[in-house]
């Protein structure tokens, strides 16, 4: 079995010696790599390409596509898709890595089990601490469900998925769309699968080392993207059945809320509040919906950015307290 690792890559050269150390380091043969260079401007191309020297045995089974431009990591997935010849892909953001037995573990569990994704489990790497989440459904559906109402992560990496998936449905990101494009994919990829399979373990690192940096850095452009990613999944399931409507309404205020703690920091903070204040304003029936207590304040309190903001400096000050 082929299985095809793609590697969108930009801006990386800190982290690519780890990542595709762990990748060419595989205990699974059967590979083929598929990186694309989105017209990064760093050394990230040279210092790939050095660490692919000490492995010439995986030389042969490398191809690195240069895009003309950079397009943005939508348009590199989708790239990475259409260069690749696997029967299953496993996708891997060019910052993270991964354990050496995990492509043996997943195509083991995908032959055993005949899947058509198999999810492994997350270390979450912080500057100062480390989580695991390892999820396990009892169903497809319920899987689906956690993904679209964001009670879990709606990652596309960390997954061995079969190729025909993307092909056979059209299943592509909205180029430009570059944020939130993992749940416009996942969400339909795991609705046509007939069958979802799990590695009880963490065996993707997931990078969040500079994690501040990416809310300083959020811009009212990326909100726009996450929510035109949000409303293209809204569309697919709008005549699939009224639960993935409900799901879906969740995942709406989580996302409100979730774009609302990024705005107390972002450069972009008042644009950010005020497109949020307005989703919640034209969507005042859903706050039908029980939500956790936390973020049921934070909406209450969305009227006003100085009141949002004076909240969630006091839960971040209490939650730096209980850890004293």
């Amino acid at each position: 079995m082929l299985v095809s690792i793609l590697v969108p890559i930009y801006g990386v050269e800190k982290y690519i010696e780890q990542c595709a150390t762990t990748l060419f380091e595989q205990d699974y043969k059967d590979i083929e790599y598929v990186f694309v260079n989105d017209c990064t401007r760093d050394s990230s191309i040279n210092i790939l390409l050095e660490v692919l020297g000490r492995y010439p045995e995986r030389k042969h089974f490398v191809k690195i596509i240069n895009h003309e431009y950079n397009k943005g990591l939508a348009s590199a997935r989708n790239t990475a898709i259409a260069n690749s010849c696997g029967d299953y892909v496993f996708i891997v953001d060019s910052d993270d890595w991964i354990d050496t037995s995990t492509i043996a573990k997943v195509v083991k569990i995908a032959s055993e089990e005949e899947s058509d994704i198999v999810n492994v489990g997350i270390d979450v790497h912080y500057p100062n601490k480390k989580l695991s989440k390892v999820d396990s459904f009892n169903s497809k559906e319920d899987n689906l469900f956690s993904i679209l109402d964001k009670s879990i992560y709606c990652n596309i990496w960390g997954r061995l998925i079969k190729r025909s998936l993307f092909v056979d449905n059209r299943i592509k990101c909205i180029d430009g769309a570059n944020m939130g494009e993992d749940f416009c994919q996942i969400t339909k990829l795991m609705y046509f699968a007939n069958k979802v399979s799990y590695v009880k373990e963490p065996l993707y690192n997931y990078n969040c080392l500079n994690a501040g940096g990416y809310t300083l850095n959020y811009s009212y452009n990326h909100t726009i993207q996450v929510w035109n990613n949000y409303d293209d999944v809204y569309s697919f399931f709008r005549d699939k059945g009224s639960v993935y409507k409900e799901k879906l309404d969740l995942g709406f205020l989580r996302l409100v809320c979730d774009h609302l703690r990024i705005s107390k920091d972002s450069k972009d903070g008042e644009k950010i509040f005020v497109e949020e204040k307005g989703k919640l304003t034209s969507q005042k029936k859903l706050l039908k919906y029980k939500m956790k207590f936390t973020d049921r304040m934070l909406i209450n309190l969305s009227s006003s950015r100085i009141m949002v903001n004076v909240y969630l400096s006091v839960l971040s000050f209490l939650k730096t307290c209980l850890k004293k």
